[in-house]
């Protein structure tokens, strides 16, 4: 198996100011193919996703159980006593990297819809409805 090698540029605040430091992280993983977690279906793929992006609920780390959700993006949510809609809020100030702006309800349902068409996605089969 290949080892991909990740880099990551972070920022250090210090009391003289900021200081640029990288970050080198190593996984086995048999070849990365696609940096698109909407494209991508493959193992190896989705273990570097986890580490790029966020989602609007996560498991709680060490945790795969649904009773220890946890916010991620979203700040809270709730559901409808139906069950079928899902409300979630979103924390205020999450910024795109690369200057792209503030996340906002509009760039959810963006990713959503995108992750749901089968012409773009390769995950839409996630979600068909039963």
């Amino acid at each position: 198996m290949k080892k991909l090698l990740l880099s990551a540029a972070l920022m250090a605040f210090t009391a003289t100011g900021a200081v640029s430091e990288e970050v080198t992280l190593g996984i086995n993983a048999a070849s990365v193919t696609q940096l698109d977690p909407h494209v991508s279906t493959k193992l190896g793929d989705k273990i570097v996703f986890g580490m790029m992006f966020n989602g609007l609920v996560r498991f709680a780390p060490g945790s795969m159980s649904a009773d220890e959700i946890e916010p991620d993006l979203a700040e809270s949510w709730t559901r409808s006593d139906d069950g079928l809609t899902w409300t979630f809020k979103l924390k205020q100030g999450v910024q795109f990297h690369g200057g792209y702006g503030e996340l906002t309800a509009e760039d959810v349902v963006y990713s959503i819809e995108r992750a749901a068409d089968p012409d773009r996605s390769g995950v839409a089969p996630d979600y068909a409805q039963l």
